[in-house]
């Protein structure tokens, strides 16, 4: 099924909106990666949402009047969002400075910090002062205050940030709002106007060629503005001054003693330090004593038997003992003369910290894996004692997952406490995922590949192992525990620090092993929980990170949870307001006259005049000053179509601009609101944010369209507007290179826009905002921009960088 955008009956003048299968995907799709709450949907499809949760309802085929002519523009879903501009000068809160935005709006919620903080920004001056919202200054480099220019529902609604705001204003010349001024009522790409619209047009004609008449003699060259920085975008000047706490490169730690690098490794052991040997008898004795495996004993065969504390207690003898019945019995089926078991064979406390994380190096070297279960100790479910539901209690263990993946038995026995009688369970290898685990379609590709069945790459293996282990239950001894779990299946392991957050102890892992720039991927990512920790890989565009090539390289470790991060390419967004944008067109006899006549106008009109006060002494001067002067009054009333004619038609360059404006207006907005007027010259981004929409038109090309004619789109905007603080809100990213729009969704607004890799044909690029008390950037969202904006980029000093801002303590303002 499909709809049309008819504007004759030529099908080459029509855009296509595929709504069939892909519709409903595009939809729901929609809803699973961005939860709308109940509040926020419209209430005429309360039942929908009530009959179908966590769907989004599609809308029924509409049929929109498409003129030929608009290059395959859809029509925005909602009327033109009007803004106030300069009217909201008497506005109940808005405030004035000397400084430009000279009208803005406090901030409702203030910081509960009060203490000083000190800043040095990239020139070397220091700034002390309380917590508040700040910038670096494209400009000269200090630290400013963060004025966001917010849409006119936005700046009405409640003062729900920690940052001032302030209005949109229209910054296109005067004369170009006076020669638009006819054309204010109509929509200027439809050519289909009725008999009204020609009357208003008309009506307003004069006295926009009498205003013009004031302001015609302003050179209409600055209406295109100026370029600057080259043709580049504004640089981000930024500059860190802090040592790493664990630097990639020795040499660049401080001398302080407790700095550290991203070694030592951890020494690796050949065998078990510790073995239980069986008793000569034959017979089985209860409790093997465990003693040190001397020199000449190190090619002992010794099968491992894993566990889980669910099951078998430390801290009580009846089942320490069962546990040694059952290691017994299983090493002397399998015919070996020993067992190693956890809970007997780590008695040395000098190593027993160490021996911990590496219990997989006696598992390489064991004979084979034997698994001991038991009943639940805390669990009292009816099925809980069967054989089934026993071992994948043990399954659910996180340390058990590098003891079945790197046990060399293609056969896994599996004993059963009180069974005596019983012969052991025997379990495949190979089908061991689909029976004990509950991930099976992730975790048997592990399984494949420590078979030697199917390889993964370095990368893939760290990503998907990391993704099993995080599923898995722990009891851990140092928040670190998930990294140095990891760490037995990979071969370069750091030594185990307990001071490491989980975060650090991955990093330092992943640094000191080629896993193919896991953490330089890991940043690219936009998470499909937007607010998700640093380890959800689960990409909002469902990209692998194998998909993403770095363009940045992780240079060391900062405290808090950070990385420093080098060899970016960023740009600096302007949020306190819109610029005229410099642009290049090409040269035409029309527009060479236009201009011409248009600087001449009020000369030739001077002139004309003149000449015809002198024809009564000089009658010749009468017939030279009336063809002036009706040349003067001709180029008069057709001058707003001269001026028009200045600025129509394609751009074949433009002064690239990160615009940023907080909430939603629509493109003919936007686009009038910096160049003048609505000439089609912005697009909406195809796939350039997770809530980007996109259809085919009848050529079948893809047209970026507005997000918010995908209903959960609108309903994510509207609840935006009364957001608290630490919830998402809606920004909006203007980028005159590409003439592209993007809306995405972040708690704060970024102050920057960093490349730090490539996906898909297109550049990841970090929206960061700043926190300036310690010179750290986080990512706020990821957002994906054409190739070529690497020509206008500038590179980015090295950086501290985190995943997830820390969401500060705020007050009303009144309370503070």
């Amino acid at each position: 099924m499909a709809g049309y955008y008819e504007g004759s009956n030529d099908p080459r003048n029509r855009i296509l909106l595929v709504q069939q299968p892909p519709a409903q995907t595009y939809y729901n799709q929609a809803a699973q990666n961005m939860p709308i709450q109940g509040s926020a949907v419209p209430k005429q499809e309360d039942a929908f949402y009530a009959q179908n949760p966590g769907q989004v309802q599609e809308p029924a085929i509409t049929v929109f009047e498409q003129p030929r002519g608009l290059a395959d523009t859809v029509p925005s879903a909602n009327a033109l969002t009007i803004q106030g501009g300069y009217a909201n000068i008497s506005h109940q809160l808005t405030l004035f400075k000397w400084k430009f935005p000279n009208f803005y709006q406090m901030p409702g919620l203030a910081f509960l910090d009060a203490g000083m903080h000190r800043h040095r920004d990239i020139l070397q001056r220091e700034y002390q002062g309380p917590e508040e919202d700040r910038y670096i200054s494209p400009w000269d480099g200090h630290l400013a205050k963060l004025v966001v220019q917010a849409a006119q529902d936005v700046y009405d609604g409640p003062r729900n940030s920690t940052w001032r705001r302030t209005f949109v204003r229209n910054v296109s010349p005067i004369y170009i709002h006076v020669a638009n001024y006819p054309f204010s009522s109509v929509q200027m790409n439809d050519t289909l106007w009725t008999n009204e619209d020609w009357a208003m047009i008309a009506l307003k004609w004069l006295p926009a060629c009498v205003g013009l008449l004031f302001v015609i003699w302003v050179n209409p060259a600055g209406a295109d503005g100026a370029f600057r920085n080259h043709g580049k975008f504004d640089p981000f000047p930024y500059r860190h001054w802090l040592y790493p706490d664990i630097a990639r490169n020795k040499f660049e730690n401080s001398e302080s003693a407790l700095a550290r690098v991203v070694g030592p490794e951890m020494e690796r052991i050949l065998g078990p330090r510790e073995l239980c040997f069986l008793s000569k008898s034959g017979e089985n004795d209860g409790f093997a004593i465990p003693r040190r495996v001397e020199a000449y004993e190190q090619d002992t065969q010794y099968v491992l038997v894993g566990y889980t504390a669910e099951q078998f207690s430390h801290d009580s003898e009846e089942d320490m003992e069962a546990l040694a019945f059952i290691a017994d019995r299983a090493a002397r089926e399998a015919g070996v003369p020993a067992y190693w078991v956890a809970s007997s064979c780590m008695s040395d406390p000098d190593e027993l910290v160490n021996d911990v994380y590496r219990i997989s190096d006696v598992m390489r070297g064991a004979h084979s894996l034997v698994i001991a279960i038991g009943p639940s100790r805390t669990r009292t479910m009816d099925n809980v004692n069967s054989q089934e539901e026993m071992l994948r209690i043990w399954g659910e263990r996180m340390w058990t997952l590098p003891e079945a993946l790197l046990c060399s038995n293609e056969q896994i026995k599996v004993y059963t406490r009180g069974r005596d009688n019983v012969p052991a369970w025997s379990i495949s290898k190979k089908h061991f995922a689909a029976t004990v685990w509950d991930d099976p379609l992730v975790s048997r590709q592990l399984v494949d590949h420590f078979l030697n069945n199917l390889s993964l790459s370095r990368l893939e293996l760290v990503t998907i192992a990391l993704d099993c282990l995080t599923r898995r239950k722990t009891h851990r001894k140092f928040p670190g525990d998930v990294s140095y779990a990891l760490m037995g299946l990979v071969r370069r392991r750091p030594v185990v620090e307990p001071r490491d957050s989980e975060f650090i102890a991955f990093a330092r892992l992943s640094l000191v092993n080629d896993n193919d720039c896991l953490l330089e991927r890991l940043v690219c990512t936009q998470p499909k929980k937007p607010l998700g920790e640093w380890d959800d890989m689960e990409d909002a565009w469902d990209a692998k990170l194998w998909d993403i090539i770095p363009h940045c390289q992780v240079a060391g470790i900062g405290p808090g949870d950070t990385v420093i991060l080098d060899g970016a390419y960023g740009a600096a967004i302007r949020w306190k307001g819109f610029k005229t944008v410099a642009f290049l067109e090409r040269t035409s006899v029309r527009r060479i006259l236009a201009q011409w006549a248009i600087h001449g106008a009020p000369v030739w009109l001077g002139t004309g005049i003149t000449l015809l006060s002198f024809s009564s002494l000089i009658p010749a001067l009468a017939g030279i000053g009336g063809i002036i002067l009706a040349f003067a009054l001709v180029v008069i009333l057709t001058s707003p179509y001269l001026v028009r004619l200045l600025y129509i038609g394609k751009m074949w360059g433009a002064q690239p601009w990160l615009f940023g404006f907080e909430g939603y207006m629509d493109l003919q907005t936007i686009e009038s609101h910096i160049f003048g007027s609505n000439m089609s010259r912005l697009k909406w981004s195809p796939a350039g944010s997770p809530i980007s929409r996109h259809v085919q038109n009848v050529y079948g090309e893809c047209v970026g369209i507005d997000p918010t004619k995908d209903p959960g789109v609108k309903a994510m905007v509207d609840q935006a507007k009364t957001s608290r603080f630490g919830e998402l809100k809606v920004f909006t990213l203007v980028d005159t290179g590409s003439m592209t729009v993007t809306m995405f969704r972040a708690v704060r607004p970024p102050i920057a826009v960093l490349i730090c890799g490539e996906e898909g044909g297109m550049q990841r690029a970090v929206m960061a905002s700043y926190d300036w008390k310690n010179q750290t950037l986080f990512r706020e969202a990821v957002v994906r921009m054409e190739t070529t904006a690497l020509l206008s980029l500038h590179r980015v000093n090295r950086f501290r960088f985190g995943f997830k801002r820390r969401v500060d303590e705020v007050r009303e303002v009144q309370e503070v």
